[in-house]
């Protein structure tokens, strides 16, 4: 979630933004092991399993740096915030193995983290126009009803906002990176500025979900997930919900991508 005119501070919009993203998948294992070390803590909740995050790094010998729910490594940031868990920094297993470019295989019920894999060229790219058209429909008709339920009217496009928006995810897509600032700087207004944008009020909800299937259901899938966790979001933590029902916002731009890191999407709010 990114708010100008103050809807909420810097760290607060990185420790919100955190809170929405998703990766759905199970894996059906309790330990885990890196390169053949002692075991690294695991825990597995809800059918996820989730790692020790720092020995593991250790043991990888992989350079880090942690502050709060935050993990960089040799200046990437892991697309999820950490979980505390019986006071340990732990993070899903095969999203980390994805991000850390490691292979991951089940070997007799303990998850083994392998030697780094070739890199993926990076490429992202939007779903096709009439698939791309469908989903944004879709997401709109949403947002209407959560305005609605509040008393507030519908959201019109804002082509400049949906520019922004769409290059926005495509560059996060590219980098597998979820953020509201580009590599260059840039934030979500001066983004929307560049397109000849000019508003009052602007904001900009990012989110991921953890699945690289391009095809109509699964964006559909995909979004109206993404969508459904940021409208659960309860104060204080609910930039995004909050973003989505304000009446100061009465218009909208969205932008969904993918990449091999998986969905990413933008919405983009303006108002007059």
């Amino acid at each position: 979630m990114f708010a100008r005119n103050s809807l909420a501070s810097p760290r607060r919009l990185s420790r919100i933004a955190a809170l929405t993203f998703a990766l759905l998948v199970s894996v059906a294992a309790f330990e885990t092991r890196a390169l053949g070390s002692d075991s690294i803590p695991t825990v597995v909740q809800n059918g996820h399993t989730y790692v020790a995050v720092e020995p593991l790094l250790r043991d990888l010998e992989i350079g880090y740096d942690i502050e709060g729910s935050h993990l960089a490594v040799n200046g990437r940031s892991y697309p999820h915030a950490l979980v505390e868990i019986d006071g340990m920094s732990m993070a899903n297993a095969r999203d980390l193995a994805a991000f850390l470019n490691l292979k991951l295989t089940d070997n007799h019920g303990s998850l083994v983290f392998g030697q780094p894999q070739t890199p993926a060229p990076s490429h992202a790219e939007a779903p096709p126009d009439s698939d791309l058209e469908a989903v944004r429909a879709q997401l709109i008709a949403l947002l209407d009803e959560h305005r609605n339920a509040q008393g507030v009217g519908p959201l019109g496009i804002d082509p400049r906002a949906q520019a922004a928006a769409q290059a926005h995810a495509l560059d996060m897509a590219r980098d597998g990176v979820l953020r509201h600032v580009d590599p260059d700087g840039h934030t979500p207004f001066d983004r929307y500025h560049a397109q000849g944008g000019h508003c009052r009020f602007y904001a900009e909800n990012v989110a991921w979900y953890g699945l690289a299937d391009s095809s109509r259901a699964a964006l559909a899938s995909a979004i109206a997930k993404l969508d459904s966790q940021m409208m659960a979001e309860r104060p204080p933590d609910d930039g995004h919900r909050a973003n989505i029902v304000s009446p100061i916002y009465d218009s909208v731009g969205i932008g969904i991508a993918v990449g091999p890191g998986g969905i990413f999407l933008t919405e983009d709010f303006s108002g007059s």
